[in-house]
């Protein structure tokens, strides 16, 4: 390898590197700013939680010591069944069954989720959610804490980390993007005067 392209190589290295560290950050930035909202109000990721893992997906995870999956278990149950159901002796829901009640219990979003997602999607209800719209959960679980797991988590409307989603997005369009702009310019100039 000549020269040059040790220093290519080096410099490819160096800016995974850079863009990894920036990544990683900006992910903890973001957890932070969740902290300042609640869905103690709208519980409405109590009443409803779509996932691409059906039950039997869920109770294999949870055998292969996945935290997130076993706090499912503990907490979520699939639509289709009762509050009797058990992951490990009768975890096959049928799809259309769980769809069904799911949209019975929230239409409009159980179709807004359907709508963009290219793969099957479960939906799940917490087994701590009452007929009066209240979670009577005495702990706060993981799931609660965590969720939403991701700034893209498609959010009912009245849910209020939609509010840290808007901030996140803002946050991205108007300091993040300009910034990863400017790099790239840099880099663009970097390899045309080399």
């Amino acid at each position: 390898m000549n020269k040059l392209d040790l220093e290519r190589k080096k410099n490819r290295i160096l800016y995974r590197e850079l863009f990894y560290e920036a990544d990683k950050t900006f992910k903890e930035q973001l957890h932070k700013f969740k902290g300042d909202f609640s869905c103690s109000k709208c519980r409405s990721c109590c009443k409803i939680r779509y996932s691409q893992l059906s039950p039997a997906d869920i109770f294999e995870l949870s055998q292969q010591e996945d935290v997130i999956s076993q706090e499912y278990i503990k907490f979520f149950i699939p639509y289709g069944s009762d509050k009797s159901f058990n992951y490990q002796k009768n975890n096959i829901i049928s799809i259309e069954l769980n769809n069904k009640q799911a949209l019975e219990a929230d239409n409009k979003y159980t179709d807004t989720i359907l709508s963009k997602s290219l793969e099957p999607v479960y939906f799940y209800f917490c087994k701590n959610f009452d007929n009066k719209n209240k979670c009577i959960c005495e702990e706060k679980n993981l799931l609660c804490k965590t969720f939403p797991s991701s700034v893209t988590t498609i959010l009912p409307e009245n849910c209020s980390f939609r509010g840290w989603q808007k901030l996140c997005t803002d946050k991205i369009k108007n300091e993040i993007a300009p910034d990863i702009y400017l790099k790239a310019d840099e880099i663009k100039k970097f390899r045309i005067y080399r």
